[in-house]
């Protein structure tokens, strides 16, 4: 009789072990799913600064092959001033 008790007492700790490794088992779970979301988040604010990172370039870009077209307008000019100023030199 003793031994059945014994017995049916290791079967319940066995079942509560269980029980309580399962409940960690979620926990970690639920803090996985967690983590994941925040990541997914991360990775949405991330793609936008890309995003916008690649807007800033694009103007940046354009405004660089605006200022290289007033360079060469400038120099243009120069070149004409020069010339001028070689006529009205002699």
């Amino acid at each position: 009789m003793f031994s059945k008790e014994l017995q049916e007492l290791d079967h319940n700790t066995v079942i509560y072990m269980i029980d309580e490794l399962q409940d960690q088992l979620d926990e970690t779970k639920g803090q996985l799913d967690e983590t994941k979301d925040q990541l997914d988040e991360t990775k949405g604010q991330l793609d936008e600064t890309k995003g916008q990172l690649d807007e800033a370039n694009a103007t940046i870009s354009e405004k660089n092959a605006a200022i290289s077209m007033k360079d060469a307008t400038i120099a243009e000019l120069q070149l004409k001033i020069k010339a001028l100023e070689s006529r009205l030199s002699k």
